[in-house]
């Protein structure tokens, strides 16, 4: 893999695959961060609220809530070069902890966020990870509209549209009876844990335009979760930053390593898979042909 380092997005995902360097590729970006801790999400108080045993978000960069308990498995996503900002989190937990519903809304209210990407099925693997946290229309069962939580929480459907890869509701959230702010909803369709998308790099790359649409409209950092908040949350988060920053610097040449690495330090285990770095890339190489970059130079860029 000499050369690596001075090759193009395009030129390095075509070598990657011609030589199916993909799981070599993966395994070594860093993913060990031994100077810094995530004690606080392994508190006693704050394990339940945590979907999996291993996951948690770094001390430096959680998100905490304006009360107390200020514990949510959330993080804050700086991305290098375009400074563009993110919130990675979990999905609100069903049945065992369902407080975390709400400490997810009131996360939406106190970080002003517009817009939420959400990358898995509800019903995926078991009841244990539907959370059922907004409102939507669940194919055969009784309309949900409206979700009603503790601390004056209420968020409501004002309208839901059927898009070719994903679903895009219209949330109302309003919070202690003060005015409703209007919440943008996209839901991905057809992304299984530890996998990649059912939809080809193309009919994703949409959904990421879409997304970035808005981000670019509405204030607030977007949310983007998965189950788990590391897996599909880091692939979709990772692709969006890498194009950007080939807009800004006007540049094919980005060190997707370096970049993940840095991702990683504000959020463990993003990125969960060779499979989906090598997806990561395909959407890449999509939006690089979509977005007429594909005359930008060669010159490297530092991150």
């Amino acid at each position: 893999m000499n050369g690596i380092m001075n090759m193009g997005l395009p030129k390095l995902f075509e070598m990657l695959e011609r030589d199916s360097e993909w799981v070599n590729y993966y395994y070594d970006v860093e993913n060990k961060f031994p100077h810094l801790s995530a004690s606080i999400g392994k508190k006693p108080q704050n394990m339940p609220k945590n979907r999996y045993c291993n996951v948690w978000p770094w001390n430096h960069s959680r998100v905490v809530l304006g009360r107390s308990p200020d514990y949510i498995n959330a993080s804050h996503i700086k991305s290098p070069i375009v400074n563009h900002q993110y919130i990675a989190s979990q999905e609100p937990l069903s049945g065992r902890n369902e407080s975390t519903k709400d400490d997810f809304w009131r996360m939406v209210w106190e970080q002003n966020c517009s817009v939420i990407i959400m990358l898995n099925d509800p019903s995926e693997n078991n009841s244990y990870n539907s959370a059922k946290y907004y409102p939507y229309f669940p194919t055969g069962q009784q309309d949900y509209t409206e979700y009603t939580g503790k601390e004056g929480i209420k968020v409501s459907l004002l309208s839901r549209e059927i898009k070719n890869c994903y679903f895009y509701s219209k949330l109302e959230l309003s919070l202690e009876g003060k005015p409703p702010r209007e919440i943008h909803h996209l839901q991905y369709k057809g992304w299984g844990d530890y996998e990649v998308p059912d939809s080809a790099a193309t009919e994703f790359f949409e959904f990421l335009k879409e997304a970035r649409d808005l981000f670019e409209s509405y204030p607030g950092p977007p949310i983007v979760h998965c189950s788990a908040g590391v897996g599909r949350t880091g692939t979709f988060i990772l692709a969006d930053v890498i194009l950007e920053i080939a807009k800004e610097r006007k540049s094919l040449n980005v060190d997707v390593k370096e970049v993940l690495e840095k991702l990683r330090e504000q959020r463990m285990w993003l990125v969960q898979t060779p499979d989906q770095i090598r997806f990561c890339f395909m959407a890449i190489v999509e939006g690089v042909k979509k977005l007429d970059l594909t005359e930008f130079a060669e010159d490297r860029v530092n991150v």
